[in-house]
């Protein structure tokens, strides 16, 4: 499940409701209209197929690279049960969107 948030807040007040997206090897395979809002895409069609690293600016927060910290989760949740971590992903006008992955 990804929770998909502006805010902190925003992103605890969606823990609740159901704004998730499916992905597969990195790609948008199906969303919600959730996260079409939040996204800022008038049709679902605009998020299926999008790369979900193409959606992420060159750094992260932390100022490590995108692409090499998505393949550092991946190793972790390859290797984990569980696992659950916090991304940040790009807007249509450069926004951050901050989501927690699980």
């Amino acid at each position: 499940f990804v929770f998909i948030a502006n805010t902190l807040n925003e992103l605890v007040s969606l823990l609740s409701i159901d704004n998730n997206y499916l992905q597969q090897s990195q790609m948008i395979i199906d969303c919600n209209h959730a996260a079409q809002t939040i996204f800022g895409c008038d049709s679902k069609s605009q998020l299926l197929n999008a790369s979900l690293l193409g959606m992420s600016p060159t750094t992260q927060p932390d100022n490590s690279m995108s692409r090499t910290k998505w393949r550092e989760f991946e190793n972790i949740c390859d290797k984990e049960e569980h696992c659950r971590f916090e991304w940040v992903f790009e807007g249509d006008n450069e926004t951050d969107i901050w989501v927690k992955l699980y």
